[in-house]
């Protein structure tokens, strides 16, 4: 349905009428750095660690209404949209922001790689950043030129081995002298 739209969406817009729904507004993304789309485990982490150098210049996404609801009443500044969809990016105000990057952490490859698409069709100068769980994911993401690429199953065995490592040095038993 994407593909197809983007082909179409052009002569499908001269049928609109004036009148613009709520989904259909400008979307203006303040002061906002940082985009992070796709607010589930990956991406609240990303927001919250870079809300301790950004403060609140930064932008949520989720497609998902509820997963929005719950972000906003836990204090995030998240909004409805769907960044593989066309639309979206037509309507984010990016040329007049001051954002600079967008981090992609979707659930999808699929969703990731046409919101890639979606923002290079913007002409715009943002950088992105994109999940990866599997070596062919990564590799195809850095062939769209991608900024950076996080493969989530290895960053996640860095991680996991540093946590370890941390807890070796701290649980340590001094050895014996003699």
């Amino acid at each position: 349905a994407h593909t197809l739209y983007a082909r179409i969406g052009t002569y499908l817009r001269r049928f609109q009428g004036d009148e613009r729904k709520s989904e259909e507004a400008p979307i203006d993304p303040g002061d906002a750095l940082v985009v992070v789309c796709g607010m589930g485990r990956i991406g609240t982490a990303a927001y919250e660690s870079l809300r301790s150098e950004l403060g609140e210049r930064l932008l949520g996404v989720d497609f998902d209404n509820a997963v929005v609801k719950r972000h906003l009443k836990e204090g995030r500044n998240v909004i409805l949209g769907d960044p593989s969809d066309q639309d979206f990016w037509t309507r984010m105000q990016i040329s007049c922001s001051s954002l600079e990057w967008v981090l992609l952490a979707t659930a999808s490859h699929a969703a990731n790689t046409r919101a890639i698409l979606r923002i290079r069709d913007q002409e715009t100068t943002l950088r992105i950043a994109a999940v990866a769980k599997y070596g062919d994911e990564g590799d195809a993401l850095r062939a769209d030129k991608v900024d950076a690429v996080y493969d989530v199953y290895s960053e996640a065995g860095f991680g996991f081995a540093g946590h370890v490592s941390d807890r070796l040095k701290r649980d340590r038993v001094p050895e014996c002298v003699e």
